[in-house]
Parts: C-alpha cells; structure tokens; sequence
C-alpha cells in the first residue's frame, strides 16, 4: 500500500517590469502556499543578453508561465528569454502556459496598439533577423491557449486557478523513475484518470494483478477509515486477489494485465543484455524464453538475469531447463497465492497448468473435467479473481478496435467514462448516417488511437485527456466540434484529417508538428473564418479540401509547400486573395469565390498549373494565366471577350465559360483547344478563330479538287484535330455569320449550336433519321461531316448518345457513337449537332481500296427517337491511289 504526497517543483516565470510588483507578487505567494518552488528571473543580472545562469534555469523548468502584458516587448531581454522557452517546447516538450494580462492576444500575434509601439522601440537597431525571430516567437506564443485578465472580474480568483492547474500538471508529470520500466507509461495513464487528482475528496484505489502482496486484514489494519487520511489523500493498494479490494469498498480498480509479448522479449533483453532490444542472432531463442516464462514480468527478470553475458549455445542448452523447471524465487512469488487455495482449487489448477495449459476456456473445456469432481465452474472464477488463470473477454483492457455502425441503431446513449480501462484502443470507427449516438457527462479519456473516426462527434472540443501523437488518421465528418485542442500537440503521424461539414468549427489547431500530414479535408466548415499560419510548415501535405467554407477570409501568404498538388477552395464565397501556397500546385478550384484576377505576382511561381477553375461573377476581367494552365474554367463569370492572356495560352486543351452572361464574343481561340463549352452565353453574338483548317476534298459528281481557302493546309496537318468538341448550346444571339464560321472552318469531332435547318453544303439531305447515296464512288480513304437537326428536348437533362452505321449492299461498311462528355440543359430551341467520321473501318481502308457507289446512312439517338428531325451529309472523298501512293499516305 502506497499514498501520494506533496512535492515541490520548479516552475520558471518569465515577465515584464511593469507587473513585477503586484500580480507576479501575488501568484509567487501562492505557489509557496502549495509548496511549488518558483524561479524568478529578475534575481538575475540583465545584460545585453540573456546568460547561461538564465538559459539553464529555462532548460530544465517543466512549466514556463510567461507574463505578456503592453510593455512586454519593451525589453529585448525578455524577447530573448522567450525565443528560449519557445527552443525548449518544442525540443523537450515541455509546457508553457502564456497570461495575457491587460492585452489583447491578437495585439500580441499581430505587434498592435501599445505593445506595438514598445515593440518598435526595442527593434531600433536591430538587424533583420533578430527581428524577424521576435515577431515569429511573439506570433506563436499568442497562440497557445492561456488565461487572460481582462476575462476575469476576480483577479485573485484567476491566480487561483492558475496555480491549481500548474500544480496538477506537476502532480501529474511522470518522474524518470520509471525510466527502464516497460510499459509502465501507458499504465501510468491509464491509473491517473482513477486518482481524480483535482478533487479534495480521499480516494482509494486498487491495482489488481498478478503475483500481488497486501490480505484483508492487514488492510482493514492500515486503512480501515478514510476518515483517517487528510483531504486531498490518495491510497493506492495492489494485490492479486480483487474479492479483497470490493470487501473494503475499493470500487476503482485498475487490472494490470501481463505485458505483450514484444513487451515481455523487451523485459527480458532489459535483464539479459542491459538495453531494450535483442542483440543480433538471439531473436528465435529469446522469443523461445519469452515464451517460455509466459510473458510474467518476474520470471523474465530472473531468467534474463541469468543468462546475462552466455553464449547463444548456453541460451539454448538452457532452454530444456527452463521448460521443466521454475527458478526458486519465482516459485516462492507464485506459491504464496497457490499455498491458500482448497485443495480441489489447487488440484483444479495442476489439471489446468499440466494439461490444458494455453487451452481457451470454454464450453468443451469444462465438460471436459465435469467428472473430475471438481468444482470447475466456481473454481475457474476463484482462480481467475487470484490472477491465476486468464479467462476469455476479461475486460476492455484487451480492445484493440471498435466498429460501429449509426445507421442500424436507434437512438442509445454510452457514458462519459466508456473508453476507460481501453488502453489498448488504437482503432475507433463511429460511422453512420443519422446521429443517434448520445454522451452521458463529458468524455473522460481517449487512449492513444491510431485511427479515429467518428461522424456527428456530440461534443464541442475532444476531452483534455485526448493523446493524438499516434494518430494516423483523424476523420470527424459532421461533428459539433468547435475547437479540437488547445495549444500544439505532437502530431509526427498524422497523415489525414477530415473535418467536413463541421459547421460550429472555429479555429483550426496549430498543426506545426503534423510534419507528416497529406490530406487536410475542410469542406462545409462555415464558421471557419481563418486559416491558420501554421499551414506553413505542412510540407508533406498533397491535397487542401475547403469547399462551401463560406466565411472564410483569411489565407496565409507567401507559403510553398513543395508536395501540394490539389487546392479545392470552390464556394468559399467571402474570399477575396488568391491562394499562393505551392508553386508545384497542378490543380486549384477557387470557383464562386470573391477573388476579381489573377496577381501578376503569382503567374511567374505557378509553372506546374495545369487545370484553374477561376468563375464567379466578381471576375469582369483577367489579365493573368499562368501558360502551364491545360483546363481554364472561367463558368459564371461577367467578361466580355476571351481576354489577351488566355489567347496566347500555348498548351490550353479545355475551354469552359458556361453561363458567362455578358460574354459577347469568342475570338483568337487557341490552336491546342480541344473542347470549348459554351453553354448558356445568351448574348454571344460572334465567334473568331485565329486560324482555320480548311480541308482538300473531291466531291463525287465532278471528282474534281476544291479548296476552301487560299492558303489551304493538308488534313496530316499538326493543326488538324479531329477530337475537338464544341458546345454552342442555347446560344441564340449567334450571328448567322458565327453560325458559318463553326461549321465550315474548324476540323472537330463534333459541334453543337443552335439552328433550324440543314446548312447548304451538306448536299445530302433527308427528312428523319436516315438518307441513302447512290452517286458516284467512294473510296476507302474519305470520310463524311454529318449534320442532324435536333428538337428541342422536354422536361429532362439532355445527354446525346447518337449512333450512326453506314451499309453498303447490305454490309455494315463502318459506325459511329457519338457521347457527349456531359449531360445538357434543356435545349430551348432547335439545335444543329456536326460531327465527322470515316466511310469505311480502319482495317478496310488499310487493307485495299475499297470502293462502292452507294451508302445508306442511319442516325439513332439513344433513348429519344424523335430527337433527330432532319439529317445531312458530305462526303470528302480522296482519290484512288497506286500502292506506291497508298503506302505515302500510311507513311505520313
């Protein structure tokens, strides 16, 4: 039997002048009152710099309280002492505690109001970079959580609480006496959330587990009465027999269970080789005597102290004597326990230790030993409560994950206290689609989880007791989180954090130690106003998801994430800077945003973006594109023309200004563009190319060559691109020239555009969905334009699947599908749909020189027969070749 008592500890307070006198004065006297020894720097002599007296004292504190007040920042020697304190966090982990006492922490962050003016004066002369260490120390401290003064009507109340949560922190704070001890650090936590150490009230508590000492008697004799112990007491009592701890109305036990077994070989290499690790070529026969010992702290201290300094060979010899026979200090342990049994409990754990050993306890196993004329069921409880024997599922201690699925449930509600005793919880998943899962009292204690997924999480901050430095994934879709943490915590594994569709979300937490972070997924967060500077130090992290966070305004500048590729910031619609964090970004959404242009600034940094989603209606102009950009999405936007800078893009492929309302013309459209999408531009009246691909072909009546313009280039041009869609849909300002300039000089796969008959040149026409050709002869080589007039579509999302075969005699001579990439809206009107094909399959027009003087052509439109009102063909033909000519034309 153990109690705790009071210690003192050193506690570091670093502070200006201006409160020396009164507050500081204060909190010193109550830190003595609590027997905490407090180390005050102005007993120090001040220089110019802060001495190496002062820089131990910093290093070796394990609570630093800083004291900011207006005139803070007047002396450079406290803004030394900081940048220290600040080392030691982040080196040692150890714990600041900042008071902000008469001002504003974001006057502190940011240098403003009158601590700013004693800032600047302490700067006078400074260089560049003691400045600039100051201003980055000064804007981390105002970060981690604190008291503030100006938050308390009762100043003495406030010293109070500060002095209690210090001197829990230092209750609390493991000593390295357990430096060697394998596993007692998890242990040591799991039995701090029993010893409820901020109340007054007396507490017992009992360890339970193997191989334990203390009897009822002897208890009853030491700690019959809590009256007996003063305010505040702890006793702590072990034993390896739990009837004895209920019998003296210890309700809070905590089962330590045996170690692991990478734990036990740990244990072992501590008393055989000096360090926590098997030495080379000892891994097989140390897991053997691991094993052997059955994983009990003693046995694997005594044996490895045994076998300290042998050879591998005597490792082995001696692993036959350890099978059949146990070390006398061992036995002595476990034959106290075993000495006080009945004889039928003692003869029901021989058959179990000779014979059924490492056998699971069940069903088969009793009937087994039924007529034994033992008294097995009893008998087996009595051995287990000695810690004996281990029977199945003997508590949460043996966790290692939870799965649950909200949505097969009902509405039910678990305690507050669910997840003590889960020491071994790494894996936690509350999933579902309905929030049906409530929390009686707050969460007490979360063990240290590899994975935590939990949707509609019911609490607004995760309990103080929370541990994520092994977190490796963080998912809290649609939580009523407002804050996760105070302060920074060691985040060296994660590597994703999902928070979407947390509306009540505030603040996002310092992530400056997620060093190792990928993912950072913030959809729907829209009471996120700011994104933390602490990005800056996310340099593994690939995807930014912050979709619909509607109030968010502030993004840090100036940041450059080498691995982050994929920036989604789309309906963010109060955010007026354009995001420069990575000039390695090849995709960034900032659609439906404030954001009016493109900085000049940016352009030259972004030579890895390859799609920029930019459209809302603040954009009226836009002056830069950086030239990498291959998608440009400029939907919803209030421009007038294609501006100069997305003219001379050299490698733009898709081209999207859907809805752009006041878009009037389209002009200089790049050669590289694929797919232009149109859609909905009702006052687009003219259309411009800055260059044509006008086309050689021979028509079937005169077989005679015609070219569409003077400076004609081959079809084997590099210009000639026949995967090009355009879309024109609902267009209907386009002027009858625009309408011809579409059709007549552009090589695509196909356009569509708004029209109510059949252009002229398609010299085949027909009424429906099918024309037959009997004039002429067509050879392999040509290809065909084909145009449909299609109806306007009712009451559905029109997506145009069209099929178009070609028969000759008969014989399907080739075949088309036409698939639109994207559904369309309604058309309003009559619609002209222009796409281009060969007359016979590749491997006929390879083959020979095939030909045949009539073609029957049939057009389907998947799913609505009577979309298709007219139809319309042209033939380009080319010439009958030798087969030295038909090789050139394969060749080229």
């Amino acid at each position: 039997m153990a109690s705790s008592s009071a210690h003192s500890a050193h506690v570091k307070r670093f502070h200006g002048a201006d409160v020396r006198k009164g507050f500081m004065s204060h909190l010193h006297n109550y830190f003595a009152s609590k027997g905490i020894t407090t180390f005050k720097d102005q007993e120090i002599e001040r220089g110019h710099t802060i001495g190496p007296e002062l820089v131990k004292a910093i290093r070796e504190s394990r609570v630093s309280i800083v004291l900011l007040s207006e005139n803070y920042a007047s002396s450079s020697w406290c803004l030394d002492e900081l940048v220290e304190i600040l080392k030691c966090k982040h080196a040692s982990g150890q714990i600041v505690m900042p008071i902000f006492y008469d001002v504003d922490p974001s006057h502190v962050r940011k240098q403003k109001g009158e601590f700013r003016k004693a800032f600047e004066k302490t700067c006078e002369g400074k260089t560049e970079k003691e400045q600039q260490r100051w201003i980055k120390t000064l804007g981390y401290v105002a970060t981690i959580a604190g008291e503030h003064s100006r938050n308390w009507t009762d100043e003495a109340a406030m010293v109070e609480k500060l002095v209690t949560s210090v001197s829990n922190i230092l209750n609390v704070t493991p000593s390295r006496d357990f430096d060697g001890v394998v596993g007692m650090e998890a242990h040591f936590i799991e039995l701090y959330s029993l010893l409820c150490l901020e109340c007054d009230d007396v507490k017992m508590i009992g360890i339970w587990g193997p191989a334990g000492i203390d009897e009822l008697e002897k208890l009853d004799a030491l700690a019959r009465e809590r009256s007996w112990f003063g305010f505040g007491s702890r006793v702590i009592v072990t034993t390896q027999d739990t009837n004895i701890l209920k019998a003296h109305g210890i309700n809070d036990i905590y089962h330590v269970d045996f170690p692991s077994k990478e734990e036990a070989v740990e244990i072992l290499c501590l008393s055989a080789f000096k360090q926590n690790h098997v030495r080379d070529g000892f891994e097989e026969v140390a897991s053997k005597v691991a094993e052997l010992c059955g994983n009990l702290p003693l046995g694997l201290c005594v044996v490895g102290s045994s076998l300290r300094g042998e050879s591998k060979n005597e490792w082995e010899l001696q692993l036959s004597k350890i099978e059949s026979s146990l070390d006398r200090k061992i036995e002595d342990v476990l034959r106290v326990g075993y000495d006080k049994f009945s004889k039928k409990d003692q003869s029901l754990f021989l058959h179990i230790a000779c014979i059924f050993n490492d056998h699971y306890f069940d069903d088969g196993l009793t009937t087994m030993l039924a007529d034994s004329n033992l008294d097995v069921e009893n008998g087996l409880k009595t051995l287990a409560v000695k810690s004996l024997v281990q029977l199945p599922y003997r508590g949460t201690g043996s966790i290692i994950g939870i799965l649950l699925n909200m949505s097969k449930m009902s509405k039910f509600s678990i305690s507050g206290k669910a997840f003590e005793g889960m020491r071994n919880l790494r894996f936690l998943r509350i999933y579902g689609e309905s929030d049906t899962l409530r929390i009686l009292g707050d969460i007490e204690y979360l063990p240290r989880l590899r994975l935590l997924q939990w949707k509609f999480y019911p609490r607004e901050r995760l309990p103080p007791t929370c541990q994520p430095e092994c977190l490796v994934e963080l998912h809290m879709p649609y939580s009523k989180l407002e804050k996760l943490w105070d302060g920074v915590q060691p985040l060296p594994n994660l590597k994703e954090m999902d928070l979407s569709y947390s509306f009540k979300l505030k603040e996002i937490p310092n992530l400056s130690e997620a060093t190792n972070l990928e993912k950072l997924t913030l959809m729907s967060c829209t009471s996120l106003v700011e994104l933390p500077s602490s990005i800056r130090d996310l340099h593994k992290q690939k995807e930014l998801w912050m979709t619909s966070c509607k109030n968010l305004r502030v993004i840090p500048k100036n940041i450059n994430l080498a691995s982050l590729e994929r920036v989604e910031m789309n309906g963010c619609s109060q955010l007026r800077t354009f995001p420069d964090f990575s000039s390695n970004t090849k995709y960034l959404d900032v659609r439906d945003t404030k954001i009016n242009d493109v900085p000049a600034s940016v352009v030259g940094r972004r030579s890895c973006l390859d799609e920029l989603f930019l459209g809302n209606r603040s954009l009226t102009r836009l002056t830069h594109v950086p030239e990498s950009v291959r998608l440009l999405y400029l939907r919803n936007s209030d421009i007038k023309k294609i501006p100069d800078c997305v003219i001379g893009l050299p490698g733009l492929e898709i081209l999207k200004v859907q809805n752009c309302r006041k878009l009037v013309s389209l002009q200089g459209l790049p050669l590289s563009l694929v797919l232009l999408d149109a859609t909905e531009c009702g006052s687009l009246k003219s259309v411009c190319f800055s260059f044509y691909e006008p086309r050689a072909y021979i028509t079937p009546n005169n077989c005679k060559c015609v070219r569409l313009e003077k400076d004609a280039i081959r079809v084997s041009s590099p210009f000639y691109n026949p995967r090009r869609e355009f879309t024109f849909l609902n267009c209907l300002s386009l002027s009858e020239e625009a309408r011809k300039v579409i059709i007549r000089r552009w090589d695509y796969m196909c356009v569509l555009l708004p029209g109510k008959k059949i252009p002229a040149e398609f010299t085949h026409r027909a009424t429906g969905n099918s024309l037959f050709i009997s004039q002429g002869k067509f050879s392999a080589p040509s290809t065909f334009t084909a145009c449909l007039l299609l109806s306007p579509a009712k009451r559905v999302r029109w997506n145009p699947q069209i099929f178009c075969r070609l028969i000759s005699n008969g014989v399907l001579i080739s075949e088309l599908l036409y698939h639109s990439t994207r559904s369309y809206n309604d058309l309003l009107t009559e619609h002209l749909l222009v796409f281009s094909g060969a007359l016979f399959k590749e491997h006929i027009c390879l083959e020979e020189d095939a030909t045949t003087s009539e073609i029957q052509f049939e057009f389907i439109c998947a799913g609505n027969d009577d979309t298709i009102i007219k139809c319309g063909v042209q033939i380009l033909m080319k010439p009958l070749r030798s087969q030295k000519m038909k090789a050139e034309w394969r060749e080229e």
